[in-house]
């Protein structure tokens, strides 16, 4: 019996991730190419370019920093896993997990996450106004969208009873409501970096007040290690930025940023899936 629970894990595991490494694999492929084949290709003569502010240098060419440009594979492969379990959820949505109820919060990240890999892709291999513009809209989005959900997660154990059929009634328009204001945020050109220094503290707190008041049962090791894994990615950040220590090889601490905080957006997204609630609370219809 345990080894067959071990296959059936192995084999939910090889499911979830065959289609987002397949496809991943052939945007990496595609990127691959228009490096190779694009050494002529000038961004600026169709953009208006922007300061290159990182470590790695300005190679010219259809892919400006090559590494910066295709570490964020990563955020579109942990995007694509994170769309195909909520899609999954749609067919399975058990309600002793808050988020698996809800699966739009998952497409919707995992389709964010694919927004920031690609966004920040066209970012460091144009190095334009544009680009830098579309980079930061999807950072914002993935910050958000976490506190989003911590919100709407917080009013739904308020009153579960009261609670419930507004919730339901109200779900799509939240998704709705997340959407718009990211749209706004665009338009405006809100400064991403300084929103998403105050989001991060303020999930936190969410989080905790939640979990705490209403005795929620989550695998925290999830938690921390997003928590961990966020601060080291920001460390990196700050080293590229301040040209704290750069490399002309494929070394390039803004390159681990990506890695460090797409491997931080998966952990938190685990953390939220690990969440059962106490058996005192009834359950959504």
């Amino acid at each position: 019996m345990h080894i067959y629970k071990k296959t059936d894990k192995l084999n939910r595991f090889l499911r979830v991730i065959f289609w987002p490494f397949i496809i991943t694999f052939f945007i990496g492929f595609f990127l691959w190419l228009i490096y190779k084949i694009g050494g002529n290709v000038d961004w600026n003569n169709v953009l208006i370019p922007t300061t290159n502010q990182f470590c790695e240098l300005d190679q010219g060419g259809a892919i400006k920093q090559p590494v910066n440009t295709f570490t964020n594979l990563f955020y579109i492969f942990i995007g694509f896993v994170i769309l195909q379990l909520g899609i999954f959820d749609l067919h399975d949505p058990k309600p002793d997990n808050f988020l698996v109820r809800f699966p739009l919060f998952s497409i919707v990240l995992g389709c964010c996450a694919v927004y920031v890999g690609v966004g920040s892709c066209f970012y460091h291999a144009s190095l334009t106004e544009l680009s830098k513009r579309i980079d930061g809209s999807g950072v914002m989005a993935c910050f958000i969208l976490p506190l989003w959900y911590s919100w709407f997660r917080l009013w739904g154990h308020v009153n579960m009873k009261k609670s419930a059929q507004f919730i339901l009634r109200t779900y799509r328009g939240v998704i709705l409501g997340f959407l718009t204001l990211n749209i706004l945020l665009f338009v405006f050109k809100a400064p991403h970096r300084e929103i998403s220094i105050i989001i991060v503290p303020l999930t936190i707190l969410t989080l905790l007040y939640t979990n705490l008041k209403y005795k929620l049962k989550f695998k925290y090791k999830y938690l921390w290690l997003s928590i961990a894994s966020i601060v080291t990615a920001k460390a990196m950040w700050l080293v590229d930025i301040n040209h704290i220590y750069c490399s002309n090889d494929w070394l390039q601490f803004h390159a681990l940023w990506h890695v460090m905080s797409a491997v931080a957006l998966i952990f938190i997204y685990l953390f939220f899936r690990s969440e059962v609630r106490p058996t005192i609370q009834e359950p959504l219809q």
